[in-house]
């Protein structure tokens, strides 16, 4: 039974390893790391997108609190609009957003295969 298990489990893994190959041969993910390279390339665009992230960071740790702070979200907004002007930002949120699409739609191909729905593999409210 054990060597089932593992043989199963074997199989499994091989199987993630040539998805990944797949993702890692998309144009998806090609334009990702071009993009990525290219912001990483210049210091001062990077230090932007940095400040960028970690507003939305708060802005996120702000929802997951249930509270709406308007002034920070006008702030990440006013933000965005600036850094999309900068190419080398422009096309990273947009390769980044189209690679984490893909990701998204193989997680919802997942779900539906197991029988699963996105929002049941989340945790239960425990309070």
């Amino acid at each position: 039974m054990r060597d089932e298990i593992n043989l199963q489990t074997t199989k499994i893994l091989a199987g993630c390893h040539d998805l990944a190959v797949l993702l890692k041969d998309s144009p998806e993910f090609a334009a990702y790391q071009k993009a990525k390279e290219a912001v990483g390339k210049n210091e001062s665009v990077l230090e932007l997108l940095m400040k960028f992230r970690a507003l939305q960071m708060r802005v996120q740790v702000a929802h997951l609190g249930k509270a709406e702070n308007l002034a920070l979200e006008k702030e990440l907004d006013d933000m965005y609009f600036t850094l999309s002007m900068y190419p080398e930002i422009n096309d990273f949120l947009n390769a980044e957003y189209r690679f984490s699409k893909l990701v998204g739609e193989m997680q919802k191909i997942f779900a539906s295969e197991l029988g699963v729905e996105q929002a049941a593999m989340e945790l239960p409210n425990l309070n």
